[in-house]
C-alpha cells in the first residue's frame, strides 16, 4: 500500500489505527484501503483484540506496527504524523472515545491525536444503520455516539471516499498556509474557519492576529479550535 505523491511536495505522514473487526466482518486493510496520492507509507497502531484476531501477521510484513505495549512510544511521537485513519473502527472503541474513556490503546491514542489537532478519518461501516437488524436500543446509542464525534477535525470515510477525503485535506491545508501573511497583522475571518474545517485542522493564529467575532461564533458552531502562537 505505497502511495505516490505530488512531485516537490512532502507527503502527509499517515497513521492507520486498526481495531478488532465486528463479528461477521472480514477485514484486510491492505486490500480495502486504496493507494492514496499525497500520503507517505503507512504506520499502524493495532489494538490488543485486533492482534488476537490475527491482523498483526497480515500487517507487519508491510508496515511498522505498534502494539498495545508500545502505546507510550507511539503517543510520545504523534507529532510526526499528519493524519490518523481508523479502519476498522469497532463499536467498543467508538463508544469509549465518545464517552471520553481512555482505558484501551485505541481510545487513548485517538484522544491524544484529537488533542494534537490531527485530522481523524473514521471508517463508519461498522456503525449500524437506523434500519439495521440490530438491537434498536443499541442502534440509537451507537448512532448518537457517532453523531457526537463527527465534526471539527473528525470525519467519516469509506474506502471509496478515502482518496477524495485526503485530497481535500491536502488542498485546503495548502490554501490555508498561503493565506497566512508573512508580515503584518493577520485577521482571522469566517472564511478561515470554513477553510480550517475543510482541512480538518485547527486555525493557526499568529501572534498579534485579530480574530473576528463572526469567526469565533462560526468556529464554536462547527467545532473548529484555535491554535494561538
Amino acid at each position: 500500500m505505497m502511495q505516490p505523491h505530488e512531485s516537490g511536495r512532502a507527503p502527509l505522514k499517515p497513521l492507520l489505527v486498526c481495531c478488532r473487526p465486528e463479528p461477521g466482518r472480514q477485514v484486510d486493510p491492505w486490500e480495502e484501503l486504496p493507494a492514496v496520492p499525497g500520503l507517505a507509507p503507512w504506520e499502524v497502531a493495532l489494538s490488543h483484540s485486533a492482534q488476537e484476531a490475527g491482523l498483526l501477521r497480515r500487517l507487519a510484513p508491510q508496515a511498522r506496527v505498534f502494539c498495545a505495549h508500545e502505546a507510550d512510544e507511539l503517543i510520545g511521537g504523534l507529532g510526526r504524523f499528519d493524519l490518523v485513519v481508523v479502519s476498522p473502527l469497532s463499536l467498543n472503541t467508538l463508544a469509549k472515545v465518545a464517552l471520553g474513556l481512555r482505558d484501551s490503546f485505541p481510545s487513548r491514542l485517538l484522544a491524544e491525536a484529537a488533542g494534537h489537532g490531527l485530522p481523524l478519518l473514521l471508517d463508519g461501516r461498522a456503525v449500524p444503520a437506523p434500519d439495521a437488524s440490530f438491537n434498536p436500543h443499541l442502534i440509537k446509542v451507537y448512532r448518537r455516539h457517532w453523531d457526537q464525534l463527527l465534526g471539527g477535525t473528525i470525519r467519516e470515510f469509506t474506502p471509496e471516499t478515502l482518496s477524495a477525503a485526503v485530497a481535500a485535506v491536502i488542498r485546503t491545508r495548502r490554501a490555508a498556509e498561503r493565506m497566512v501573511p508573512a508580515t503584518g497583522r493577520a485577521v482571522i475571518t469566517r472564511d478561515d474557519v470554513l477553510l480550517a474545517e475543510a482541512a480538518l485542522q485547527p486555525i493557526r493564529v499568529p501572534r498579534g492576529a485579530l480574530v473576528t467575532d463572526l469567526a469565533r461564533e462560526e468556529a464554536a458552531a462547527r467545532g473548529v479550535s484555535f491554535d494561538f502562537e
